[in-house]
């Protein structure tokens, strides 16, 4: 039996079953079983909506025997780097967007791209994006081909440089698109 709680379960609002990592173990637990409770998180993004878990007692299976710690790290690696790569995507489609709108937008009879500023701005957004796609390829190939601590370095900084650099390309592309 399991007791614990997770803020943040991706898409754990239509799972049927849920893997759960605790005590250097997994374990397979009934989504719909006497004491597990998933309700909704609040979230900003509506395409992956995110949840919180909490288990009172719920019954649960272990997979495996032994010490799962690396199996578990590895996992984590590979979503990470997938996450990564997901974000490097949606970034890469909203520099996409702000282009074509430069180039479209008209101010004093012409397109709001041709103004230095906002090339500085599509440059710096660029620069991200492929910074950050750079990175992400880097995770990307560590999770088939690195040994597990070269692994886990370029997931965290694959991570830690999307972490900043993805927002800003966001926040970078409102101000092409003058707030909108």
């Amino acid at each position: 039996r399991l007791s614990g709680a997770e803020a943040f379960a991706l898409e754990a609002g239509g799972a049927d079953w849920l893997l759960v990592a605790a005590d250097r173990a997994v374990y397979l637990t009934d989504a719909h079983a006497p004491g597990v409770r998933i309700e909704p998180a609040e979230c900003l993004d509506d395409t992956r909506p995110l949840f919180r878990v909490a288990l009172d007692a719920a019954p649960a299976r272990r997979l495996g025997s032994g010490d799962a710690s690396a199996s578990i790290a590895s996992a984590l690696d590979a979503l990470t780097a997938g996450l990564v790569a997901d974000g490097v995507g949606a970034a890469a489609r909203v520099l996409e967007r702000a282009l074509d709108y430069a180039k479209l937008r008209e101010q004093f009879g012409r397109p709001i791209g041709s103004f230095q500023a906002v090339q500085h701005l599509l440059v710096d957004m660029l620069q991200d994006v492929e910074l950050a796609r750079a990175a992400a390829y880097y995770a990307l190939w560590a999770q088939d081909a690195a040994l597990p601590a070269e692994r886990a370095r370029a997931t965290a900084l694959a991570k830690a440089f999307a972490s900043e650099a993805l927002p800003r390309v966001g926040a970078t592309a409102i101000q092409v698109f003058g707030g909108i």
